[in-house]
């Protein structure tokens, strides 16, 4: 009886296990690309934020290959920057060259940049932040009002640690697009002069 019962949770704790770690995986590549004509590993811009002294290239697609350069990556089916909905980057915490060591030294009304290769510039505010499992870090992409631009980027946490999601969230404050004429911005659903 002892050993049907030690096969039982052996069996249990494997399907927990693909349920929470090799599900999310496999995810990635069931969502669509934002841009059709972005493929994975696309530079699509860069993302600068001055209160961590961090400043790192944004690549489409959230696999491993791409995680692991240098930047961040884009959540493919999330918007582009500036788009109204929630756009979702995923970065390393720590890597050879601890490029995201410091996101809990972020604070609430820190000014994140992202320069896209369009030109636009894009500048968001952080409202939010909060740690979950690593599950609900990957459904957190489909839980914002789609009637405005949100940010979400998402990291390990605590460094060296895989256990939990460091979940930072932004709002739009200003757009400047290369389609706007060069004295107009756009800023919380207005345009300013």
């Amino acid at each position: 009886m002892k050993n049907k019962f030690v096969l039982l949770v052996d069996i249990f704790l494997l399907q927990t296990m693909i349920l929470f770690f090799l599900m999310p995986l496999r995810s990635y590549g069931q969502l669509k690309i934002s841009d059709p004509t972005q493929k994975s590993g696309d530079v699509l811009g860069v993302v600068t934020i001055s209160s961590i002294n961090f400043r790192g290239t944004i690549r489409e697609g959230v696999d491993q290959s791409i995680i692991d350069m240098r930047g961040m990556a884009h959540w493919a089916g999330t918007p582009k920057f500036g788009e109204s909905g929630n756009s979702v980057l995923a970065v390393h915490r720590v890597l050879k060259d601890k490029r995201f060591f410091r996101a809990e030294d972020l604070n609430i009304g820190d000014e994140i940049v992202i320069k896209r290769n369009d030109g636009a510039i894009i500048s968001y505010r952080v409202y939010d932040m909060f740690d979950v499992d690593p599950v609900k870090g990957y459904n957190i992409i489909y839980t914002t009002n789609r009637n405005v631009s949100i940010l979400t980027i998402f990291t390990c946490h605590p460094p060296f640690s895989r256990d939990r999601r460091l979940i930072i969230r932004a709002r739009l404050v200003r757009l400047y697009a290369n389609f706007l004429p060069s004295d107009k911005f756009y800023s919380g659903g207005l345009f300013i002069d």
